[in-house]
């Protein structure tokens, strides 16, 4: 379909505080607004239902939710990967809302840490979550909430390799150097 565009069907975030103390936690499925039926495809890769969906709310809700949570703590939104950040630009001109982009600060994690360590090809979130010594999920579900609270780590152990807390063993990732 060339009129197929990419819409997020759902969001989760954490928010902590200086001292990395949850002070918000949001998730919610959100319903498309203009492919209303998602593809097989999707519904097997994100391990989700039609009906999950459906009873989602509308992306405008989670914008004025968004656009209160940016005014409320003027957060650093961490991603891992650029997607998240073209996702939200995309949603913003497919519901004809005003862009939060000159309100938000997103920090590209995936990009910090080819940076960082000079890898040449990505590093998957789950590598990531691995490389830090957190077990493998048995089951990745590709979840929104479960991919915040994977980067929240990933996040932590790096600010700890980066203030020379921890050393890690990059040689058993040979495949993105």
């Amino acid at each position: 379909d060339k009129s197929f565009i990419q819409e997020i069907i759902q969001v989760g975030y954490i928010i902590v505080d200086a001292n990395d103390q949850v002070i918000e936690r949001y998730q919610a499925y959100i319903r498309p607004t203009k492919h209303k039926t998602l593809t097989k495809r999707t519904l097997k890769f994100l391990d989700l239902t039609q009906a999950q969906v459906n009873q989602g709310i509308p992306f405008e809700q989670f914008y004025h939710h968004f656009k209160d949570v940016i005014k409320r703590y003027d957060p650093a939104i961490i991603v891992w990967g650029k997607n998240d950040h073209l996702a939200l630009r995309e949603a913003y001109k497919v519901n004809k809302l005003k862009t939060l982009a000159r309100r938000t600060r997103f920090v590209n994690l995936l990009q910090l840490h080819k940076n960082v360590f000079m890898f040449k090809n990505d590093l998957g979130l789950m590598n990531a979550y691995k490389m830090y010594g957190y077990d493998v999920l048995k089951d990745q579900r590709h979840d929104a909430y479960e991919d915040a609270l994977m980067t929240r780590r990933v996040f932590n152990g790096f600010k700890k390799v980066l203030n020379k807390e921890v050393m890690l063993d990059l040689e058993a990732y040979p495949n993105i150097k």
